[in-house]
């Protein structure tokens, strides 16, 4: 049975937070559910969310451990909140901000020397999926940015560029299988789906083999949306565990 993980990036945006915790669905048992709020509000998101059992990630962190870098957040900062987790190398990170797989790299190892949970976002653009290079472009992004690191200690988001805020969700069909390349890539590693995961949308691809979850955007933004997805990935392990 599969484990799921339901993560909310809620980028440059940020809902009530105490309403919107106690507005999620309970749960015990349950997914594995996080929240990334902006980094102003880690304290509160802290406060509000481990009191259900939601665990807080930073939407990014620093590759460096301390030092005269303006602007930075580092993890050993993080951590020392209580964050458990932190996105590397988001697409909007990597296109607007030029980040690098060995970039991303760097970012993951820091992370998990302070205790992080790295999750690790790869995916191409619509460019590279045109050109046939899809494939390549997932085995480069994942082979560079989880480098020397334990696979059972990331997690892996594929999230096709062209889906991201779009509208427009890969199929399951192709979702599951750039899942299934990752998986082979870093065996052991949870592969999650991000790309304009939806209620609607969220059975089909979280019922696939290789998907172990969904990283959301927009609709992590609503309590009622991501609870509705929280409640499919209920749904499903409870369906497993009656076959």
């Amino acid at each position: 049975m599969k484990n799921f993980i339901i993560a909310g990036n809620w980028k440059m945006n940020c809902p009530d937070i105490p309403a919107f915790a106690a507005a999620l669905p309970a749960q015990e048992p349950g997914p594995t559910v996080i929240i990334a709020p902006p980094f102003p509000f880690i304290p509160a998101a802290l406060r509000a969310f481990l009191r259900c059992g939601v665990g807080v990630s930073a939407q990014d962190v620093s590759a460096h451990e301390r030092g005269a870098f303006t602007g930075e957040v580092s993890a050993e900062h993080l951590a020392s909140l209580g964050a458990r987790y932190a996105i590397v190398g988001h697409s909007e990170r990597r296109a607007y901000h030029g980040e690098t797989n060995e970039l991303v790299c760097a970012k993951a190892s820091v992370a998990l020397r302070h205790g992080l949970t790295p999750i690790i976002c790869v995916g191409e653009t619509m460019e590279q999926r045109r050109l046939g290079d899809t494939e390549a472009v997932l085995t480069r992004g994942v082979s560079q940015s989880a480098n020397g690191l334990d696979p059972s200690k990331i997690i892996v988001a594929y999230e096709p560029v062209w889906a991201i805020g779009t509208g427009i969700a890969a199929t399951a069909l192709d979702a599951e299988r750039a899942a299934e390349l990752i998986a082979e890539l870093v065996p052991g590693a949870p592969v999650l789906y991000g790309g304009s995961v939806t209620p609607d949308n969220a059975r089909e691809l979280l019922s696939k083999r290789h998907i172990s979850g969904a990283l959301i955007g927009g609709a992590s933004l609503g309590a009622d949306s991501l609870g509705a997805i929280i409640n499919t990935a209920i749904s499903l392990s409870k369906e497993a565990e009656e076959l």
